[in-house]
């Protein structure tokens, strides 16, 4: 091949070549393309990261602003269900049954039969009191704090009587209201039943949904302790004597 045909072979292939310009174009357009897509998903993942955090930001301070709710001592409202409804004017105390420590406003009747008259009270110091006042007119009073109160109750043992007259006696067991009437009903299916044989008696109250048992002071000695449950299922066990 002379000279003539090599620079003619040259032109051919430089023709055939294809642009650098364009090829440059070209590969900058596919570069841009592709480093835009890349901005896009970056865009994207920085946007769903902004939305992950400021939800979580949102959560965080939801639960910070939700309000605490701090478990107290409870309350004699809390335990005795008769203390939520108002005083009327045979709930009221009169007379030596009334002490100076008792609140007048708080006392509830919550029994009553020709054994003995029941009221619920709170006294100055904020315990829960119960107060039995025999036909014969002797008083007798027993108090608990509410904690213990929420623990097993309250009760009181009287006996007693003028000179010349009968002596007459009870023994009642003021039960919080979270005991429900069924529980009181096998409170006294339990003493009769320890107590069958013997004489006396045995009443059971549910007066504003507060859950009360008088009986012959006899039947709550023999008997000693009862285990009953309460609303939610858990045992409740009540010394009697």
């Amino acid at each position: 091949m002379n000279i003539t045909d090599l620079r003619s072979e040259f032109t051919r292939q430089a023709d055939d070549a294809p642009d650098g310009n364009a090829v440059l174009a070209e590969e900058s357009r596919r570069y841009s393309g592709r480093a835009r897509a890349r901005t896009r998903r970056s865009l994207i993942a920085v946007a769903a990261a902004v939305v992950l955090v400021a939800g979580g930001a949102t959560a965080i301070a939801t639960t910070l602003n939700q309000p605490t709710h701090t478990a107290g001592p409870p309350t004699p409202q809390d335990l005795v269900h008769a203390f939520t409804v108002p005083q009327t004017d045979d709930d009221r105390l009169t007379g030596r049954a009334l002490s100076d420590n008792l609140r007048p406003e708080s006392a509830r009747l919550i029994g009553e039969s020709k054994h003995a008259k029941e009221w619920v009270a709170v006294d100055r110091q904020g315990n829960i009191c119960l107060v039995t006042v025999l036909p014969n007119g002797v008083i007798g009073t027993g108090c608990n704090p509410p904690e213990e109160f929420q623990r097993s109750g309250a009760g009181v043992s009287v006996s007693g009587g003028a000179r010349n007259e009968p002596s007459r006696s009870a023994a009642a067991r003021l039960l919080p209201s979270d005991i429900p009437e069924s529980s009181l009903n096998d409170a006294a299916r339990q003493i009769r039943n320890a107590t069958s044989g013997f004489t006396g008696w045995i009443e059971t109250f549910y007066r504003n949904s507060t859950p009360l048992i008088v009986m012959s002071p006899n039947f709550a000695v023999d008997t000693g302790s009862i285990t009953i449950t309460r609303d939610d299922g858990t045992p409740i066990t009540i010394h009697l004597g």
